[in-house]
């Protein structure tokens, strides 16, 4: 699925990352983005500050939840 088809399904809004020019799907806070990894593939980055010490809940929260949505 194209980023462009999975944000008008969802009602999304698409915008350009300034970094490289790719189109993606911010996530709340900027904490996360959804980009296409391929033709037919979406993936997600999740971020955080390479200042702060590690968040274990926060990875194990994202992570369950990919698992529960079958991401």
């Amino acid at each position: 699925m194209r980023i462009i088809d999975f944000a008008e399904k969802h009602r999304l809004k698409v915008r350009r990352d300034s970094d490289d020019g790719t189109d993606i799907i911010p996530g709340t806070h900027d904490h996360s983005h959804i980009y296409e990894w391929d033709e037919d593939e979406l993936a997600v980055m999740f971020i955080t500050s390479a200042t702060k010490p590690a968040r274990p809940f926060f990875w194990r929260k994202h992570r369950d939840s990919g698992i529960a949505t079958g991401i």
